[in-house]
């Protein structure tokens, strides 16, 4: 899948959950814990579908070239965060990598739960 088309799927998926986490083959993860904490874009969740479209693919464009497994999308209040994500399977290695990164929290993509740290 392009870019092009990822972003207006991340986007799509994220308006409909508050949220999403795509792999860099385009793909919707489905399991896992989803961790931050290598890059992370802060955009005004408020802006207009075309404006939010081009800062969302920027931000993917910037991700595209760390090392990492997927883009998380989700809004909280009035802001979409998009990040860098680092899948695990393991629940303790998430939590460890997360807390190395003072990550506020991990996401459990399989039972669809945040988990604080």
């Amino acid at each position: 899948m392009n870019l092009h088309n990822l972003t207006t799927r991340a986007i799509e998926l994220t308006k409909a959950n508050e949220g999403a986490t795509i792999l860099k083959n385009g793909e919707e993860a489905s399991k896992g814990y989803a961790v931050g904490g290598l890059k992370e874009y802060k955009i005004p969740y408020n802006l207009g579908d075309g404006a939010l479209w081009e800062c969302a693919f920027s931000a993917i464009l910037a991700i595209n070239t760390i090392e990492c497994d997927a883009y998380g999308f989700w809004v909280d209040g009035d802001t979409l965060y998009i990040d860098a994500v680092t899948i695990f399977q393991d629940e303790t290695k998430a939590l460890a990598f997360a807390a190395k990164n003072e990550e506020l929290a991990i996401y459990c993509i399989h039972n669809q739960q945040e988990i604080r740290l």
